[in-house]
């Protein structure tokens, strides 16, 4: 059995079987995904950065 290799499929990975379109979809949604969590996290952080300097002035 010889193995036909896709440039875009990745070492160890089956090749997908989805349309040019479903691939663009998928690669927006995980973009998009992995955007939101991003900003979640930046906003997670600058909410402790403000909680903690809050209390620093405050309790002087």
């Amino acid at each position: 059995m010889t193995e036909r290799k896709s440039a875009e499929t990745p070492t160890g990975l089956t090749p997908s079987n989805d349309t040019p379109q479903e691939k663009k979809r998928k690669v927006l949604l995980g973009r998009g995904a992995v955007g939101f969590l991003a900003a979640f996290a930046i906003a997670a952080f600058a909410l402790y950065i403000f909680i903690a300097v809050y209390g620093l002035i405050a309790g002087t």
